[in-house]
């Protein structure tokens, strides 16, 4: 982006202004739509410096050509590049375009002649972005022969689920054949009332950030507080949510 103002802003925890980085990145952002084919070759350059103000430039305005190269910055190699990117793609979740670019993460996924790493950073994407509709896949996937993208899939079966019924594929679709078909929000209201800690305060926290309804609890609550919330999730559903 030309010569930094503050070499030091890729460590700030909030995503610098382009006036912050330097006079093109600045000059970039003004043009806005315009910029988009720049921005998107910069995000394929060599330099993850690069790459990486590219990314927090599609920052400052918003553009639905922008979807397909995030989505590929949220495979790249370096750790910020991919959290810039699946921080700013989380803007466009209702877009049709969006729904086309998750379908691709999931390709590359399942692709086993795809590199595992990229594979791996696939399922992370998904998961990240809460990718409901990825669940099928990952519960296919957890026979997969790398470890690594079988465990990856789990892992995201239990943020997307609130449920964990470990790496056996049997049990996710005896469940998938009985609750694959209801809204995510249910399967987290479900697992407010699981048996383990961990599952809980998972669901408590997502049910929080979507719907900002029950304030999520702490580890130390005891479980009969999660059933308590169970019930005030319910009651909600019902009184809103009527099908």
């Amino acid at each position: 982006p030309g010569t930094l103002w503050r070499p030091s802003l890729a460590t700030d925890s909030r995503l610098p202004r382009p006036e912050e980085i330097s006079a093109s990145a600045s000059a970039l952002a003004a043009f806005e739509g315009e910029a988009v084919p720049y921005l998107a070759r910069l995000m394929r350059d060599s330099s993850a410096n690069v790459r990486y103000y590219a990314a927090v430039i599609c920052g400052e305005f918003t553009s639905t050509r922008l979807i397909e190269p995030l989505m590929q910055v949220s495979l790249d190699e370096d750790r910020e590049c991919r959290r810039v990117a699946l921080h700013l793609l989380s803007a466009y979740q209702h877009e049709p375009v969006y729904r086309s670019a998750l379908g691709e993460l999931r390709r590359c996924a399942s692709d086993i002649a795809l590199p595992l790493h990229v594979r791996r950073r696939a399922i992370s994407a998904l998961t990240q972005l809460r990718d409901d509709a990825s669940a099928p896949l990952f519960v296919n996937l957890l026979a997969d022969p790398d470890r690594g993208v079988a465990t990856a899939c789990r892992v995201g079966l239990r943020v997307l689920t609130a449920h964990d019924f470990g790496f056996s594929r049997d049990p996710w679709l005896r469940w998938l054949s009985e609750r694959g078909q209801e809204i995510r929000i249910r399967w987290l209201i479900e697992g407010l009332g699981d048996s383990r800690a961990n599952i809980r305060l998972l669901a408590s926290r997502e049910l929080w950030h979507l719907t900002r309804f029950v304030q999520p609890l702490s580890e130390t609550a005891e479980r009969g507080e999660f059933i308590a919330a169970q019930k005030n999730y319910e009651r909600w559903w019902t009184k809103n949510h009527r099908e």
